[in-house]
């Protein structure tokens, strides 16, 4: 099935009823205001019924240095496999609220040895010697920063999806090279060139992110030469724009809400009040609907497991 951004937009116009010389503003708009909606209300709906649903996790070397002669620079991370430092308001800015789930403490074969605690104010200028990580605006610091120097670590947070755009400005995978970390598209999109960052997402449901912020080292035609990849990718997955998506990366089940959410802007762009009154309570219908569907996600009984053993 085509779950592209074109057809869901094509639904969402469909459900207003609507002829096409009353819509107002360009498709382009009518996707901002739906991904507008997809992060600010499916979402927290996903989440409330699948807290984990947007889960995910990257592993991370701590690295300090001197700055200036004032002392060591707790800010920067580099991800394992890659020799750019990133800062951790960079790690936050893909994360739903800016939220950290958890970090753990883990050696380098990615064994965990410890959940690193999170700190209050009062740990960090006790005399005591705390040692885990607090938050400083949209920094994560660890502190003492001699503690975590050349540790590793896995940083948990809930990425959320990617803003909708046309398909036009993404391309689809037809075949990948681990080896020289190339892949061959459809038709590479205006305005790639070398330097370009992508996303590279799952091309089924729900389009999660296999790769992300990977940027275009080499084009020769259709192959894209990148400055990594992963063993993951494979044909019919999707490299789109750094934070974009020509799908939207959710369960299918919930298209249909995004839909309506759609052909609720569109209303409102109209302003046919009766429309959206009628709108809004299909809505509430789709979504009642789509609680039951993603209550569950497995139908077998949740159980703790204690002692040493998982049959135990």
């Amino acid at each position: 099935m085509d779950y592209s951004t074109e057809t869901l937009l094509a639904g969402a116009k469909l459900r207003t009823m609507a002829p096409a010389n009353q819509f107002r503003f360009d498709d382009s708009d009518y996707l901002n205001l739906m991904s507008d909606d997809l992060n600010s209300i499916l979402v927290p709906l996903i989440m409330s019924a699948r807290e984990n649903y947007y889960l995910t996790s990257r592993d991370y070397l701590i690295e300090t240095s001197t700055v200036n002669g004032f002392g060591n620079d707790p800010f920067g991370l580099t991800p394992f496999g890659s020799s750019t430092p990133i800062s951790t308001s960079d790690l936050l800015e893909r994360a739903v609220g800016m939220i950290t789930k958890d970090i753990w403490l883990i050696d380098s074969n990615g064994v965990v040895l410890a959940q690193v605690p999170q700190l209050s104010f009062k740990d960090i200028t006790s005399t005591v010697g705390c040692a885990g990580y607090y938050f400083e605006n949209s920094r994560i610091v660890f502190h003492p920063v001699e503690t975590f120097n050349n540790k590793n670590i896995r940083v948990f947070t809930f990425r959320q999806p990617n803003k909708l755009i046309a398909s036009s400005s993404c391309a689809k995978i037809s075949f990948v090279n681990t080896g020289t970390s190339e892949i061959q598209v459809d038709v590479v999109p205006t305005g790639w060139v070398i330097g370009t960052k992508l996303d590279i997402l799952r091309g089924k449901q729900g389009f999660d992110s296999i790769l992300d912020s990977v940027s275009i080292s080499g084009i020769t035609g259709n192959r894209l030469q990148l400055d990594s990849i992963s063993p993951l990718i494979t044909s019919n997955d999707l490299a789109v724009p750094e934070g974009y998506a020509c799908v939207a990366q959710i369960p299918t089940n919930a298209y249909p809400l995004l839909e309506q959410r759609g052909a609720i802007k569109i209303l409102e762009a109209m302003k046919d009040s009766e429309g959206v009154r009628n709108a809004m309570m299909q809505y509430q219908v789709l979504e009642s609907a789509f609680k039951g569907v993603i209550a569950n996600r497995s139908q077998s009984n949740l159980k703790n497991i204690t002692g040493y053993g998982i049959w135990r």
